[in-house]
């Protein structure tokens, strides 16, 4: 990915480490990311879409996890009446400063999918490593436009359930989705098949207008 830290990177260079908690969904869907701490929240939004595993065809946002300043981070292009500051212009450092600070990073307003963003750590980058880098996680992502956790549950219970004529639907519907998405087993993740791409490359082909 762009201004990535290099495995040559001095070492005093500093890493953020964050965990990534998808709301509302069971199985647990979580992600340990680390990411250069210059970075702006564009970059930090094609990180987590990577390692989450979500496609990037929608909006995003991120927002405060409770109370206090209000502000909406995401695409200027894709605002309906509401003030978002582009997150390319946004450093991550401007909202975490300290270990344990939160905000939320909201993808697909339609679906509604919601993830708790948390600072872990802050640590000088390993020479020996490269940025972006996810180091740990848990649960296969649910496939988009599966209607956010209560369609990602009707999902599970309909594939967990006898083979019935909504089993052999879903089924279809899951061999047609994009690929990757059969079979489909909530519990799978390799931190090993995750790859991240170029934040810089992903900006210029964004369109004017995005389906939300």
């Amino acid at each position: 990915m762009d201004r990535a830290i290099s495995p040559q990177g001095s070492a005093e260079q500093q890493v953020l480490r964050f965990r990534i908690d998808l709301q509302d969904v069971t199985p647990e869907v979580w992600r340990e990311i680390e990411v250069p701490a210059e970075w702006s929240f564009w970059l930090l939004h094609v990180a987590i879409q990577d390692a989450m595993g979500w496609l990037d065809c929608h909006l995003h946002a991120f927002v405060p996890a409770a109370g206090g300043e209000r502000f909406v981070i995401g695409i200027p292009e894709g605002c309906r009446g509401e003030s978002i500051e582009a997150g390319w212009d946004v450093p991550v450092a401007r909202h975490f400063e300290q270990v344990g600070d939160r905000l939320f990073y909201k993808y697909d307003f339609g679906d509604g999918w919601r993830h708790e963003l948390r600072l872990v750590s802050r640590q000088a980058a390993d020479p020996a490593l490269g940025y972006p880098r996810c180091v740990d996680g848990r649960g296969a992502c649910p496939p988009e436009h599966c209607g956010g956790p209560p369609g990602y549950a009707d999902l599970l219970d309909k594939l967990s359930g006898p083979r019935t004529d909504a089993y052999y639907q879903m089924v279809e519907w899951l061999r047609g989705h994009d690929g990757k998405h059969w079979p489909f087993d909530p519990e799978a993740f390799s931190v090993a098949a995750v790859r991240f791409s170029d934040g810089d490359e992903r900006r210029r082909r964004l369109r004017p207008s995005i389906d939300d």
